[in-house]
């Protein structure tokens, strides 16, 4: 199988810009730590949230038709993944597997609703840039 390289379509924090985001996000939401090779998300099963890696590395993929399991990237530090399940209820549309040992911030819709009412102008910013992520989404698709 090929090597994807770093998937576009995926919302990244850069720390230079948006660290004052990050280390606010954290306070909302919910650590957690995944070893190499555990599933963080499958595809398929119901989104639950979105989820920022403060350190590690994680291999995105999604299953194919014919072809089986095909590798979309790979995602690091200060990177996202789950973007879609904070706008809408629908299953994952991909696997996410920690590759090394793997810290992350998951923020629910719940807690995101957190966000809005004590911090508007952070959940503004942060949705922001998951519609910037999306937007590529469908740039690429085109």
């Amino acid at each position: 199988m090929a090597v994807a390289q770093d998937h576009p379509s995926y919302l990244e924090i850069r720390w230079d810009v948006e660290k004052w985001m990050l280390l606010r996000l954290t306070n909302f939401g919910t650590q957690l730590s995944f070893g190499p090779g555990d599933p963080i998300v499958r595809e398929g099963e119901p989104g639950d949230g979105l989820y920022l890696i403060l350190s590690g590395t994680a291999q995105v993929s999604r299953t194919g038709r014919a072809e089986g399991a095909r590798l979309l990237g790979t995602l690091g530090p200060f990177r996202s993944f789950g973007e879609i399940s904070i706008l809408v209820d629908q299953p994952r549309t991909a696997t996410v597997v920690a590759t090394t040992a793997l810290r992350c911030v998951k923020l629910t819709r719940a807690q995101l609703t957190q966000v809005e009412d004590e911090e508007p102008k952070l959940a503004l910013r942060l949705y922001r840039l998951v519609a910037e992520s999306l937007a590529r989404i469908l740039v690429a698709a085109s």
